[in-house]
């Protein structure tokens, strides 16, 4: 299990050697031949390379980033169990090394968002994604006890993994990859360690009284023997009875050190074949075995059990490391010894008992080692970690729960002390505590959010993950919880919501004085242009060519901002209005739309090209201007060319539609996409291409409110292509 652990450190150490994952160029140069370089990888790489990626969110695989290509390469070609999660809906790729962990969602996981392959986790790691797609470094989580769907059953796993940003040319975090090392098998030998050091303990505490009520029995029958000639035949055989039943080996020496007596476990014990090879004298046990301290020192002769007994020590629990000289086989036994007196209290013997305690003290060095491990991944963590046994006593916590804790309730805690014995001055949070407890003790995972803290100070809000724990066997022995302070957030949160409802406030009053002043400005407009006609009738009827001229800009004008005011007060109506949901057929409308265009430009040459379109459900007016505003675009800046060509379709994607139109027109400078749909802003001159600004902005303010996006791809000269996501269903 060590080496496996060691290897599995070694390839995280060698894979996560820096927070961020800067992926170059391979062999200097960018080779984006639609995978080429993925073969290398086993099963997965095979697969990578022959999906058609044109049908996932990626796109094509010669449209891959750079970093992406890079880091699929890294992925394939290493050991370890590695994925990358790429693009805001964080589109799945794993390696062989994986493989094993996807179970039967393998091959069908792959491209597919991760939330739909481990929506059981998504939860769980949701802040540590949001903190690497926003740039602010890589997140390490712990040993972290998880319910893992692991071939259709949900099972009890542990894993520590890095996630790692994977930063593309711009310097955006375009996705994350991720190694993990399960660690399950490790937790699980460390809970079986507890039970079998236990259950050594209580063998060392039930031998240890036989030992004492045997040696009772020894003494007195063997003083008894050597008082008495005429001894009793059935004490005799009680005395072998008695010896030959216990499992601990046993011998019996009298003054000068000769054995009178020893029970079978014995000759096991000192890696006897048979009886008849057994040493008979403790003067024959130094040329058989060495003796060494615990601390590798040999032992004197006169150290030894039997020597110290006959001087008249008693003694329990002496550990003792002996090696065959004829074999080299060493072994760690426990040993205990004493005086057998006969009624004068003369010593005339004396009785050893020795237990092969080899495999307890590798339990207990093993032990030792998970606890440095634990201890050792856990200390640098800022999540407090606390784990309880079945009676609410502390069987493990990190320092960041213990910095926690006295930092709440102003007291330090230690291994096996009671939690509820803590929180006694605080009744309230003690009856919290014993609630949420008792209910991951049987057996539940659950998250909570608590208020905690005494009077005195700020009360702090954490987020509390419970789940049980479970050893080998599967019995529950306790349960642990991860919380995390979330006082900060909150109060951010508040404040968000109050600036949220300030600005909401400021735009209701905006758009209020926008339909007041648009509406107050239609009757002037009118007349103005209602006065410029009756000019140009009365008194331009002469050849007047200049007031001819004048009075065209001013009509000209006068309907421009006639136009405007119009759509200033479509544009603030859309913000005002309730929005009326009902089934729309996309379809139907767009059909609609393109008839009436088609007869307004019956003079141009236009090739429609209309996809099959959904249904959804939104605003029927709200979306016709949706689409007409696209549309009416699409047909206006294709006017200069020869053959227009207008196309309209839709894909799905996740749990949207995703709509586009498309035109061969002039195109626009993707360096102005994010300005495109703000109020009054114009990519072209009013000379060139007649309009207000703000259909766009009217576009943007629809799909938002219907749940949807908005964006536009360009090029100058090449056409663009604007894009609109509704919600299914």
């Amino acid at each position: 299990m060590n080496r496996q652990l060691s290897r599995d450190r070694q390839a995280h150490n060698g894979k996560a050697d820096t927070n961020r994952l800067e992926c170059s160029c391979i062999n200097g140069e960018h080779t984006p031949d639609n995978g080429r370089h993925f073969l290398a990888g086993g099963e997965t790489g095979a697969l990578i390379h022959s999906m058609d990626w044109s049908r996932t969110p990626l796109g094509p695989v010669d449209t891959w980033p750079q970093a992406l290509e890079c880091a699929v390469a890294l992925m394939l070609n290493a050991k370890a169990l590695i994925s990358i999660s790429w693009g805001p809906d964080l589109i799945l790729l794993y390696n062989d090394g994986l493989k094993s962990l996807i179970g039967d969602k393998h091959p069908h996981a792959m491209g597919k968002p991760i939330r739909e392959v481990f929506p059981e986790i998504v939860e769980t790691d949701r802040p540590l994604v949001e903190r690497v797609m926003s740039g602010r470094g890589a997140a390490a989580v712990p040993n972290l006890v998880l319910p893992i769907n692991r071939n259709g059953r949900i099972e009890e796993a542990c894993f520590e993994y890095t996630l790692n940003p994977i930063t593309c040319e711009d310097g955006t975090v375009g996705g994350i990859f991720a190694i993990a090392a399960e660690t399950t098998n490790l937790v699980r030998a460390e809970r079986r360690m507890n039970d079998l050091q236990q259950e050594l303990e209580n063998r060392v505490l039930e031998r240890t009284q036989q030992f004492k009520e045997s040696n009772l029995l020894l003494q007195q029958e063997i003083a008894e023997r050597k008082q008495s000639e005429d001894q009793v035949p059935d004490g005799r055989a009680k005395l072998e009875a008695a010896l030959h039943s216990m499992t601990d080996a046993v011998f019996i020496a009298d003054a000068e050190g000769n054995f009178i007596d020893f029970n079978d476990a014995y000759v096991s014990y000192y890696r006897f074949r048979n009886r008849e090879e057994c040493a008979r004298s403790f003067s024959e046990l130094p040329a058989i075995f060495e003796l060494f301290f615990a601390d590798g020192k040999p032992v004197p002769l006169e150290q030894w059990a039997a020597p110290r007994a006959l001087r008249g020590e008693t003694v329990t629990n002496a550990e003792y490391i002996l090696r065959r000289r004829d074999t080299g086989e060493t072994w760690t036994g426990r040993y205990n010894f004493g005086p057998i007196r006969n009624r004068e209290n003369e010593i005339v013997g004396a009785v050893v008992t020795a237990q092969d305690i080899t495999e307890l003290k590798r339990a207990e060095e093993e032990k030792q080692r998970t606890y440095a491990l634990l201890e050792g991944i856990t200390t640098g963590t800022e999540d407090p970690i606390v784990a309880l046994d079945e009676n609410f006593n502390f069987l493990y916590f990190n320092n960041a729960y213990a910095r926690e804790f006295k930092m709440l309730w102003g007291q330090d805690i230690r291994i096996g002390t009671s939690l509820i014995e803590f929180l006694a001055p605080w009744p309230e949070y003690q009856s919290m505590a014993e609630e949420f407890w008792s209910r991951s003790l049987n057996g539940e995972f659950f998250s909570t959010i608590m208020e905690c803290g005494t009077s005195e100070q700020e009360k702090q809000v954490y987020d509390l993950k419970f789940n049980p724990l479970y050893d080998n066997d599967g019995r529950l022995f306790g349960a642990a919880h991860i919380m995390r302070n979330i006082t900060e957030r909150r109060r951010n949160e508040k404040e968000r919501e109050r600036l949220i409802g300030e600005l909401e406030e400021a735009i209701k009053e905006l758009e209020g004085f926008t339909y007041s002043v648009s509406h107050d400005l239609r009757a002037p407009i009118r007349h103005l242009a209602s006065y410029t006609h009756l000019l140009q009738q009365e008194r331009c009827r002469a050849k007047d060519e200049k007031c001819r001229k004048y009075l065209k800009i001013i009509n000209n004008a006068s309907r421009k901002l006639g136009m405007l005011v119009d759509e200033l007060l479509e544009f603030s109506r859309m913000g005002r209005a309730d929005m009326v949901k009902t089934t729309v057929d996309l379809r139907s409308l767009v059909e609609e739309i393109v008839l009436f265009y088609s007869r307004e430009n019956r003079h141009r040459r236009i090739q429609w090209h209309v996809h099959p379109l959904p249904e959804v459900t939104g605003d029927p007016g709200m979306l016709h201007l949706v689409f007409s505003n696209l549309i009416a675009n699409a047909v206006k800046f294709t006017g200069r060319r020869e053959t227009a060509v207008i196309e309209i379709g839709s894909r799905e994607k996740d749990d949207t539609y995703e709509i586009y139109i498309k035109d061969n027109g002039i195109g626009f400078n993707m360096e102005y996409h994010d300005k495109i749909f703000g109020i009054f802003h114009r990519l072209h001159i009013s000379e060139e291409f007649e309009g207000t600004g703000i259909g766009l902005a009217n576009v943007l303010r629809i799909i938002l409110r219907h749940g949807g996006r908005v964006w536009a791809e360009g090029k100058i000269g090449k056409g663009a292509t604007f894009y609109i996501t509704l919600p299914r269903g």
